[in-house]
């Protein structure tokens, strides 16, 4: 694991001197070896303690350094009158705006404890900044690329699952960071933990992942245009996956609606029920009628309705599809209608929105022999599994 580890830190530090040098030729803004990730964004967190896990820190305040801890050292963060107040065991350190925690070797680590609210201890590689907010702490993991995708592999879909189906998720995970780099700008980071982004908890330690993220080292999606993919991915299609257009109304020519026989039986999310009360789903579908109807028309419509991949149509007006999910807290929009009685039954298939990868498709077609290309190639049309190194190539050339 040692040696693995040394490796994998070499390889990347290499590929991500790459990542600056091109991504200004992609049209993307310059940028440096790390990512700034925006952790623990859900909670509003007043109060942490962190700790070196491996290796050994320097403290900056405001700028200034005035620490260097290890594994031995306990700090306290807390949130007070707008200022972060710095605690070294029982030491008052004073109260700054912003605190960087900064290592100078690529495998070192840092143990987070919030307190307040308390939370799980996570481990975060590289780097840590703590700022002060107006109601929370604000928590940035500078970290650099490739540790960053082994904590979202492992957030994700996490490190039991077929090798080549983790080679997957590493390219996906790496395209994506690469591609959205700015969403979260005028927060002061570059991608949050959430779902909104991609998710991610900590470090992963798991040779299963890091392996996967070795064996797919600075490797990313592109499109005919060269241009770095909107990498999206799904739990579950139901059996067909979604043009991007009937979902988010833009289309790309590589998010095409294509068959998957691999996600339809003995899969978790295969297929789902859902029973609501008549009144309440007819009610529901009043609201977007535009002239009043007739009680026979509604008992008809609200099972018998017209539907396509996009929307339905009740009382001569369109319902999107995703908006009937959204409402309903559905797993998909892939679902039909019946009645039992005084019950609206929706039945099912698949999780998500259906665009792009299946990630239970995938992982069957991995169990199943094929490869990490091929499986990227099935649910991406025309794009190309490229490295960062040969883009830049290309783009000199």
């Amino acid at each position: 694991m040692g040696q693995l580890t040394i490796c994998y830190i070499c390889r990347m530090r290499l590929t991500l001197i790459m990542i600056v040098i091109l991504l200004g030729g992609l049209g993307f803004q310059a940028r440096a070896e790390y990512m700034s990730i925006g952790v623990m964004t859900d909670q509003e967190v007043t109060s942490i303690v962190v700790t070196p896990d491996e290796g050994s820190y320097f403290v900056f305040a405001d700028g200034v350094k005035i620490l260097e801890v290890s594994s031995t050292s306990i700090l306290q963060l807390t949130l007070h009158d707008q200022k972060v107040k710095l605690r070294l065991f029982d030491k008052d350190m004073g109260s700054f705006r912003n605190i960087m925690f900064l290592s100078d070797h690529g495998d070192n680590s840092l143990r987070v404890k919030a307190v307040f609210p308390d939370l799980d201890v996570r481990v975060y590689d590289d780097h840590l900044q703590v700022a002060a907010g107006a109601k929370s702490l604000m928590l940035i993991n500078k970290v650099e690329l490739e540790n960053y995708v082994a904590g979202v592999v492992e957030a994700e879909v996490g490190y039991k699952a077929h090798p080549e189906f983790l080679k997957v998720q590493a390219i996906l995970a790496r395209t994506y960071a690469l591609s959205h780099a700015v969403r979260h700008k005028a927060d002061g980071y570059e991608l949050c933990d959430r779902v909104h982004c991609q998710a991610y908890k900590q470090k992963s330690r798991h040779y299963s992942i890091l392996k996967a993220v070795i064996e797919t080292h600075g490797m990313v999606l592109i499109d005919d245009h060269v241009q770095l993919i909107t990498a999206a991915f799904h739990s579950n299609c139901g059996g067909q996956t979604s043009n991007s257009e009937d979902v988010w109304l833009t289309s790309k020519s590589y998010l095409r609606s294509v068959v998957d026989t691999f996600c339809t039986t003995g899969t978790r999310h295969s297929q789902w029920r859902r029973e609501v009360n008549k009144s309440d789903w007819v009610r529901y579908l009043k609201t977007h009628q535009e002239s009043p109807v007739t009680k026979e028309c509604l008992d008809s419509v609200a099972v018998c309705f017209p539907q396509d991949e996009r929307q339905v149509v009740y009382a001569g007006v369109d319902i999107p599809l995703k908006d009937i999910r959204n409402d309903w807290n559905l797993k998909s929009t892939f679902f039909s209608v019946n009645e039992e009685g005084e019950t609206i039954v929706l039945t099912g298939r698949g999780y998500g929105h259906g665009v792009g990868l299946c990630q239970e498709g995938a992982m069957r077609m991995a169990l199943y022999g094929k490869s990490f290309k091929d499986i990227l190639h099935y649910y991406y049309e025309g794009i190309n599994i490229v490295s960062i190194e040969a883009l830049k190539f290309f783009l000199e050339d």
